[in-house]
């Protein structure tokens, strides 16, 4: 019997090996990224032919991994259900003829993607944590040099390629505002005031409408640097080693992303810039990083400040972490009194304050697109619907026009619609609707699933070829347009950017969900080795979790910014221990 069961397990590598090739090969119709499945399964090849992964875990541990793994797998398998539910178009899904053949092919991805993602949960959830020492703290890496490298170049591409910078519908939409002093909470009504006093103050000084934009850039490519900075000094602090602190250093001054969302001008960019300050003045009370606790909580407050008042669901995220993390952190008495006051004073300002300033609160529709697109999806697909529900549906939107208005992927269309007929008797039947919503999802529960991936599964799929940024300046009546010319520099910089967006390189650099499965994956290493540092990750969790549930767009890259800024000091903090652990002991508060 023993003889059995080493043959058996001699052949459990080859097994693993043709799973993997398997799940690649069913994959490679897939409309996401495939080298991002190519890349995760040559990672599981490597991990397992240099058993790496070949340790070995209890039965409790085996079985986590088994269905984390099984969770990723799924995911994987759910984002590319039409490669196992379409029939007789070999062109899209080759084995695709049957029922039975489809069966067959989910099966065989489900099982490969256990395969594939097995071994690498193993290791990076089990395997040990270097340790790091922070006595090498701003011995090698300048803050000054840090911040005026990566301002210096960010502006550079600022005036020689972009100037004035970056604008959308949205931000226009907040210079009408500042116009008939009307203002919603639409775009956030705090970040419309930071931006009409710096375009206040710029056109006061340059009389220029272009230089004026020009001014709030700077100033945000400025912040953006003092940003990635305090991290990268936050890092060498912690004491990782010195490629880690290079490469996050090129990462912040090179990567095209945050070359163009530095100079353009969205709510999203200082939501990410604060966030980032947050969890890094985070850490660094944590571990009584910095010669004075006094100068981490300042940053701390107010990022803290900016984060919730950049963003509409900033200060709800930023009170559910605050009761998340309430009982872990009992000890730090001081940073969970600033938390609860600053909670405090967020609700003020986004809820008396703007109803004394007769700020509109913004539009319910705005919170409800996966509702809207799920039964948008039951109309559009021709499923029957009871004589009740097609007429309350009726009042609101014209259900001959659902199926040619419908967006797999984007809200916006049906929410106009919406919007454009009886918008007011959806508002005052509102329970009725709701109603509706559950009576469909229990008739038609495949076609919700369906609505539901199709809306968001650029947040935990490897990724979609879709917008990153904006490199335009919307047509506008105000005057306002690129006046950037030709120069070397300026070519450089286009031919850079052109292929960034065509090279299969940067498709792992900018794929969205890749970098969520990052982040997931650290913050469950560091529940798994029992550390406080997971408190970190709540925020953007939490944000994540909110796209799951509401996103407009399935793969925003602006929306999850703050992950992708984040995640050198998340991936830091998960993969090295603090050799100053005990002292950072001693200073809790």
């Amino acid at each position: 019997m023993g003889y059995l069961k080493s043959i058996l397990y001699s052949f459990m590598p080859l097994v693993r090996f043709f799973f993997i090739g398997i799940w690649l090969s069913s994959l490679s119709m897939t409309d996401s990224y495939f080298s991002v499945y190519v890349l995760i399964a040559f990672l599981s090849f490597y991990l397992l032919l240099t058993g790496k992964s070949s340790f070995e875990l209890d039965l409790k541990h085996r079985f986590g991994v088994f269905v984390l793994s099984s969770f990723f797998s799924m995911a994987v398998l759910l984002a590319n259900y039409p490669l196992v539910t379409t029939l007789g178009d070999p062109a899209l899904i080759g084995r695709g003829t049957s029922i039975l053949m489809n069966l067959i092919n989910a099966v065989l991805i489900f099982s490969g993607g256990i395969a594939v993602f097995f071994p690498i949960l193993k290791v990076f959830l089990y395997s040990f944590s270097p340790r790091v020492s922070n006595s090498s703290y701003q011995t090698w890496f300048s803050p000054v040099f840090l911040f005026l490298s990566i301002v210096s170049f960010h502006l550079i591409h600022l005036f020689f390629v972009e100037f004035p910078g970056n604008m959308t519908e949205d931000t226009f939409t907040q210079i009408s505002e500042m116009i008939s002093g009307k203002y919603s909470n639409f775009n956030t009504f705090w970040h419309t005031v930071i931006f009409r006093t710096v375009l206040s103050a710029g056109y006061a000084l340059f009389q220029d409408a272009n230089a004026s934009v020009a001014l709030f850039c700077v100033l945000q490519a400025v912040f953006l640097a003092l940003a990635f900075t305090y991290c990268l000094t936050t890092m060498d602090a912690f004491g990782v080693p010195r490629w880690i602190l290079v490469v996050s250093w090129l990462g912040y001054l090179f990567l095209p992303y945050h070359l163009a969302l530095s100079i353009t001008i969205w709510k999203d960019v200082l939501f990410a810039g604060s966030t980032l300050l947050m969890i890094s003045s985070w850490i660094r009370i944590f571990k009584g990083i910095g010669s004075r606790q006094l100068g981490n909580y300042l940053v701390f407050v107010l990022s803290s400040l900016l984060y919730f008042l950049s963003r509409t669901n900033g200060w709800l995220i930023y009170l559910v972490t605050f009761f998340l993390v309430a009982i872990p952190l009992r000890k730090h008495l001081r940073l969970l009194s600033t938390m609860f006051g600053l909670a405090v004073l967020g609700w003020f300002l986004l809820n008396p304050a703007l109803s004394m300033l007769n700020v509109d609160a913004g539009d319910r529709a705005e919170s409800l697109s996966i509702p809207i697109q799920q039964v948008s999806r039951v109309i559009a697909d021709g499923c029957a619907l009871s004589q009740e529900d097609a007429e309350l549906l009726s009042r609101v939107v014209d259900l001959d026009e659902v199926p040619d208005l419908y967006v797999s992927w984007l809200s916006d269309p049906m929410k106009v619609e919406l919007r454009s007929k009886d918008y007011g008797f959806f508002l005052q039947h509102f329970d009725a609707y709701r109603d509706l919503w559950i009576r469909l999802g229990i008739r038609y529960p495949w076609e919700y699933v369906k609505a539901w991936v199709d809306q968001t599964k650029g947040y935990w799929n490897a990724g979609y070829d879709y917008a990153l940024y904006s490199e335009t300046i919307t047509d506008n009546p105000y005057g306002i347009e690129k006046s950037g010319g030709i120069s070397p520099v300026s070519s450089l910089f286009r031919i850079y950017f052109g292929l960034s967006r065509h090279l299969i390189f940067f498709e792992p650099l900018h794929s969205i969900g890749l970098h969520i499965w990052i982040m997931i994956v650290c913050f469950l290493r560091n529940i798994v080795h029992k550390r406080k540092n997971w408190v970190v990750f709540v925020p953007l969790l939490l944000l994540t979790v909110g796209l799951w549930c509401g996103t407009p767009v399935y793969a925003c890259f602006r929306y999850v910014y703050p992950v992708f800024v984040s995640l050198p000091l998340l991936v830091s903090i998960s993969f090295y221990s603090w050799d100053g652990e005990e002292k950072s002991k001693n200073m809790q508060q």
